[in-house]
């Protein structure tokens, strides 16, 4: 339980991550292309897991700070 208290932070953004490029691989081809005009393949964000790790490394600070609020508001030092 220590192990998942120290780490809920990378695992709930490396969850939040998978979810988010999991529901929407099959959208983000045509916004990149629309947004910068780069030719990205069809299952580029299904089939590799690099823009997963991307996102997670994004996410991170977000759900840190986010916890650390959280902590403060139920008392935890």
């Amino acid at each position: 339980m220590n192990f998942i208290n120290k780490n809920i932070v990378i695992i709930l953004s490396l969850v939040l991550s998978y979810a988010i490029i999991h529901s929407t691989a099959e959208y983000l081809p045509d916004v990149i292309e629309s947004l910068s005009g780069v030719h990205v393949e069809e299952g580029f964000f299904s089939k590799y897991r690099f823009p997963v790790a991307i996102l997670a490394l994004l996410l991170f600070p977000i759900i840190s700070r986010l916890k650390r609020k959280l902590d403060l508001y139920r008392g935890d030092t």
